[in-house]
Parts: C-alpha cells; sequence; structure tokens
C-alpha cells in the first residue's frame, strides 16, 4: 500500500510545473498569436437613434413595424422540430419526441 509521501511529491510537481514561467510564457504566447490572427473588431455603431416627440410634445411615436423580440419564436436561427412535445411524466414537465414520452407512459401536450 502506497503512503501519502507520493501523492504528496506528484502534487508538488505539478505545482511547481504548473507556477514555472514556462507555462506562463506559452499562455503569453498564445494569447499574442490570437491577436494577430483575430478578426478586425466591428466598426462601432453610430450614436443611438432617439425618437422625435410628436408635434403635440407628447410621448415619442413608436417605431414604424414589429420589433424583432415581437415575432420571434425562438432565440436561434434552426428549424422547429415538430416532434418535440411537452411530456407530462409523474407530475413533472419534460420537453422530448412525442414518441419518447408515450413510451415513457406521459401525457404528450
Amino acid at each position: 500500500m502506497l503512503g501519502r509521501r507520493p501523492i504528496l511529491v506528484l502534487a508538488l510537481g505539478l505545482a511547481l510545473a504548473a507556477g514555472s514561467g514556462c507555462f506562463l510564457d506559452e499562455i503569453d504566447k498564445s494569447m499574442a498569436a490570437y491577436e494577430n490572427n483575430a478578426p478586425p473588431p466591428a466598426p462601432a455603431a453610430g450614436p443611438a437613434k432617439t425618437t422625435a416627440p410628436d408635434a403635440a410634445g407628447g410621448a415619442p411615436a413608436a417605431p414604424a413595424g414589429p420589433s424583432w423580440w415581437q415575432t420571434a419564436r425562438t432565440l436561434g436561427s434552426e428549424p422547429l422540430d415538430d416532434t418535440i412535445a411537452a411530456c407530462e411524466i409523474g407530475g413533472r414537465v419534460e420537453f422530448q419526441r412525442r414518441d419518447d414520452c408515450l413510451a415513457r407512459g406521459g401525457t404528450p401536450k
């Protein structure tokens, strides 16, 4: 049975290797390579548009057309999967394929 000494020596060796300058030099080199090869930053947008108040001096007019948040159905751009349904199993609601829900004895909604 091995004692605690080999484990302690191994942990100390790993700590010394990680704390050495060689490790930090590698990080500096990779950061420099990243900065040299990174895509240029996007141009800064101009000042934010503000809507002018209406002629009566009231609140600003609403922007024309619906915003993205008003028409969005998902946050991503991937197509919706119609086979996914809410499944009630044992008092909990999980989202999974309709067939899997039925196979597990759940009630798809």
